[in-house]
This record gives C-alpha cells, structure tokens and sequence, in this order.
C-alpha cells in the first residue's frame, strides 16, 4: 500500500525534469509556492483516484489553490472537455477553503471566460455539477462578495440565450435565469 501511495505522490516543490514539455511549471510570490506538476500523472490521478489526489494535495493550501488555477486556466484556453471532468471531480469532492474558492473563483471564471465550453459540457454530461457550481459560484458573487450585480449577470445571459442556436443551451441558460431570480 505504501508503494502505492508513493507512486501516486505528485511532488510540490520537485524538479520533474523528464518529460518537460508536458510539465507545468508556476511560481507566484504571492503564496510563496513553486509547483512543478506533470499533468497528465495529475489528471490520471484525478480520474482515478480525486479523493485521494484531494486528501494528499490539498494539505499545502496556497499550491493546491493554484493548481486549479491552472487547471482552470488550461480549461478555458484549449476549450477542453477533458480539463472540465477534472474541474467537476474536484468539486465534487471539495469542501473548507476549496468549496470557497471553488464558489468565490472557479465557477465565475469559468462563466467569464469559457461559458461555450461550460455549456457544451453541461449539456452532454447529465451527472456534472459544474451548474450547479455556476449557479452557486454566481449567487456567491451577487449577494455575498457583491462582485456583481444580479440584474447584470440575467441580462447578459440572456443576451448569450438570444444569440444561440443550440435549443440545449437556452434551455440551460434559462434554467440559471430561473435560479438567479
């Protein structure tokens, strides 16, 4: 079991100088962090395992916070769908400081920035709860930090449900009016 365990242990802080191309390398100053990750050994670990990938990184705060920054930032730029099951796994899971900046961060960057995506996703995938993020993560920042005003957030997303032609996503970007209200 150790060994196991060992080898699904993602180093923070480790040079991982084999296979460079596919390792993200952050350092932000402001958390004091250097995170040096090979993704694909980190998205494995989530699908397999996002308890326990949870349980063993989420321990060092700062670098786990930017991990799903990455993740999040990986999401939006490449418009993946794969980066959106490992987003969803983590929620799912997350509770404390994560499920906070999971409401605070994730779910209104996500609507900033690859709302299409979001869509898309949610729209193939009945077992997500990334809406259920989006609707909580908006609330969140309407009534709570007062990021944003609710009249403002309804009237863009019914601009977006305006200038779609998918039925499937009106359909969901109604739904989330009908939340907000």
């Amino acid at each position: 079991m150790k060994i196991l365990i060992l080898t699904f242990v993602l180093l923070i802080g480790c040079d991982q100088s084999q296979n460079k191309e596919n390792t993200f390398k952050s350092s932000q100053q402001r958390y004091n962090c250097v995170l040096n990750v090979n993704i694909e050994f980190a998205d494995s670990m989530i699908l397999n395992n996002a308890k326990l990938f949870n349980k063993t990184y989420s321990q060092n705060d700062s670098c786990y916070l930017i991990f799903l920054d990455n993740l999040l930032k990986r999401s939006c730029e490449i418009k993946s769908q794969e980066n959106l099951i490992l987003i969803d796994s983590l929620y799912k899971i997350s509770d404390g400081y994560v499920a906070e900046y999971f409401a605070d961060t994730i779910g209104v960057s996500l609507f900033e920035n690859c709302f299409e995506s979001l869509l898309e996703f949610v729209s193939r995938n009945n077992q997500t709860s990334l809406l259920n993020l989006l609707i909580h993560s908006l609330d969140y920042n309407i009534d709570i930090s007062k990021r944003y005003d609710k009249q403002s957030i309804i009237n863009k997303l019914n601009y977006y449900s305006k200038n779609e032609s998918n039925v499937e996503y009106r359909k969901i970007i109604s739904s989330i009016v009908k939340k907000l209200k």
